[in-house]
């Protein structure tokens, strides 16, 4: 469980990188064609992926992926420069000034309190069921 929860932490990490290293240089319109051009190159791998599965075993495969994506990274932190200037942590972005305590205040936060009400997941079963029968145990 450790390890899924590393891996889980791994990918969201990656994907918020490569987001705001993607964003500090272009516009959010490109975005899109970014998540599009990703999608392009995953299925484009996918058979060699196969292939490899098939060659080896899926712990040497998904082992030697990391390591791969490992010095990927390494690369990335040495070639990206996230000075003061324009790094987008909290910590630079309060100093900065950009991060005050009066811009979190203004954000409309929405009230996720109801979710944690069984009545919420009750009344939307109950629901599904009137819609469809065939979902009542």
């Amino acid at each position: 469980m450790t390890t899924a929860g590393i891996m889980l932490a791994h990918q969201v990490a990656s994907k918020a990188f490569r987001d705001a290293a993607f964003l500090s240089a272009w516009p959010a319109t490109a975005l899109p064609g970014l998540t599009l051009a990703t999608a392009a190159l995953v299925l484009a791998l996918v058979p060699i992926f196969s292939r490899l599965l098939a060659r080896f075993s899926p712990l040497a495969v998904v082992s030697a992926g990391f390591a791969v994506s490992a010095v990927g990274h390494a690369a990335e932190w040495s070639v990206y420069d996230a000075g003061p200037d324009t790094c987008i942590c909290a910590r630079c972005s309060t100093a900065r000034g950009e991060r005050t305590r009066e811009a979190f205040e203004a954000v409309e936060k929405p009230d996720y309190s109801v979710l944690l009400e069984p009545s919420f997941w009750w009344s939307g079963a109950k629901r599904r069921e009137r819609a469809e029968p065939s979902l009542a145990k």
